[in-house]
């Protein structure tokens, strides 16, 4: 049984804090894959894909963050607040 009246006290999103997430998520992003064009990066090359994997993790949780996909919707937060993962 769920409780509705604490599921609807979630509070809105607001733009400006969604918005600071998703510029820093792809700064962070974007940061990381310009420093794996450096030359100290020519002779690792499974270290490199590490950096441009955590970058792409990086663009996927601002866009998530954006549009609101996986793990950013309302239906996870809600099942979250009331226990039921």
């Amino acid at each position: 049984m769920t409780d509705d009246s604490r599921v609807s006290e979630l509070p809105a999103d607001c733009a400006s804090c969604k918005l600071t997430a998703v510029i820093g998520c792809y700064l962070l992003g974007a940061m990381s894959l310009y420093n794996t064009r450096t030359p100290e990066w020519k002779g690792k090359p499974l270290a490199r894909l590490g950096v441009q994997l955590f970058a792409a993790g990086c663009f996927y949780m601002g866009a998530a963050r954006m549009f609101n996909w996986t793990p950013f919707t309302l239906e996870q937060i809600r099942r979250r607040r009331e226990g039921n993962n």
